[in-house]
């Protein structure tokens, strides 16, 4: 992601962060961390979190499916 132009992390990281939200809850997140990141022009360190426990998943599921295929 270092290579990305600065907006493409951060439009990333929060489809990550509201993914899995629905109607006016994926409204008022989405609106809330676009506002902070126009205020800071840093990406807020929650939607960097967010995209860690993605990735934890996605791995956790990746051992699990090595493993079964082993036995």
């Amino acid at each position: 992601m270092n290579t990305l132009p600065q907006d493409d992390p951060f439009t990333i990281l929060l489809h990550k962060k509201i993914m899995n939200k629905t109607g006016s809850a994926k409204r008022r997140a989405k609106k809330y961390y676009v506002d902070q990141y126009r205020k800071s022009g840093i990406i807020p360190k929650a939607l960097f979190l967010a995209g860690r426990e993605s990735w934890k998943v996605a791995s956790a599921a990746a051992v699990n499916v090595f493993w079964m295929s082993r036995s």
